[in-house]
């Protein structure tokens, strides 16, 4: 017959393997959501370098509200600093403010003739495209990672070791998506009769 001392010992034992399964399987998906989100930094840094030449661009070809201009480059401020900062939410949150205001202009700028008879938009909106797809691209990794990681702290029993640990779920990476679809069925649909001033 097991004794009682035995079976509590098997028990506690048993926990603890659980636990350090838990603790080791949530660090390593965190660390890949770190490691998807590096390779957005890259290519955000890379983008950002462009934006303020793209601003001075624009505000010399076309007539844009100084609203949208603000926008953008308040955006742009603060993507920036959340760039140079440690704080991983603030980077998310920044980045996807930043798309949240851009991604709708760059939608747009093709709808205006004036600039596209300009060789040096041109060239720099194919860059800014390219970087773009860049940061797209790597988003959809990015976004496999946290939901694994999510959906994983939240499930039973990792929910427990996750709450010992003080894990909370990390933000989705959107680029703008809300926003970019709204522009798009507006596009179509011909309601953007008033350029730039209609999105702001």
């Amino acid at each position: 017959m097991v004794s009682l001392p035995l079976i509590i010992g098997g028990i506690v034992a048993g926990i603890g393997i659980l636990f350090a399964y838990g603790y080791n399987r949530i660090v390593a998906l965190e660390k890949r959501v770190e490691q998807s989100w590096a390779d957005i930094d890259v290519h955000l840094k890379a983008l950002a370098e462009k934006i303020p030449n793209f601003i001075n661009v624009l505000k010399s070809q076309a007539n844009f509200e100084q609203k949208t201009l603000l926008q953008i480059s308040e955006s742009y401020g603060k993507l920036m600093s959340a760039l140079r900062g440690v704080n991983f939410d603030d980077k998310v949150k920044s980045a996807n403010e930043f798309f949240g205001v851009f991604m709708p202009i760059v939608f747009q700028l093709p709808q205006f003739p004036q600039l596209q008879t300009n060789q040096t938009f041109r060239d720099m909106f194919n860059e800014i495209k390219v970087s773009i797809d860049k940061v797209a691209y790597a988003r959809q990794f990015y976004n496999q990672a946290v939901q694994e990681y999510n959906v994983t702290i939240i499930s039973i029993p990792w929910i427990i070791i996750a709450k010992l640990m003080n894990k909370k779920e990390k933000p989705y990476f959107t680029l703008g998506e809300e926003k970019r679809k709204e522009i798009e069925s507006k596009l179509e649909s011909g309601d953007l009769t008033q350029g730039l001033s209609n999105i702001v």
